[in-house]
Parts: structure tokens; C-alpha cells; sequence
């Protein structure tokens, strides 16, 4: 389609399909994720523009999730 959409513009081509399985808006408001909007913005994109951004994004996310499981289910085992 050689266009650009942000990942908002992407969330609000499904909004329908959400409000059909989920109900009334306000019922499952986006305060949640909206928190990590901070984190999202820190992301160094490298200069990636016209759909690249949104990998680069997704690659940070999934490698920061990562790092965060390793290191919270890593348990020193003491010899006795």
C-alpha cells in the first residue's frame, strides 16, 4: 500500500472489531497501555522512517521483555 501508519492509526483500523467483542468503550479504556508510551518513546529508531519504525519498535520491546524474564526468573544456586 506504500503508506505510512502509525501504530495508532493502525490500532484505530481494528477499533470496531472492539467495541463488537469487548462492549462499551469505556470498558476497556487504553490507560494501560498508554503507560508505556513513555518506553516506546525512549526507543532509539535509528532514523527509520516509512514502516521501518515500527519494527525497530517491536524488536526493542520483545528484547526488553526478554532481558526482563531472564534476569527476574534467574535464581543463584548456593552450594552447600
Amino acid at each position: 500500500m506504500h503508506c505510512h501508519l502509525t501504530p495508532y492509526s493502525h490500532l484505530l483500523t481494528h477499533g470496531d472489531y472492539f467495541i463488537y467483542c469487548l462492549g462499551l468503550v469505556y470498558r476497556f479504556w487504553l490507560f494501560g497501555p498508554e503507560a508505556n508510551n513513555g518506553h516506546l518513546v525512549k526507543v532509539n529508531t535509528n532514523g527509520h522512517t516509512g514502516g521501518e519504525l515500527e519494527g525497530t519498535i517491536m524488536r526493542s520491546w520483545i528484547k526488553n521483555i526478554l532481558i526482563h524474564d531472564l534476569v527476574s526468573n534467574f535464581h543463584i544456586e548456593r552450594s552447600h
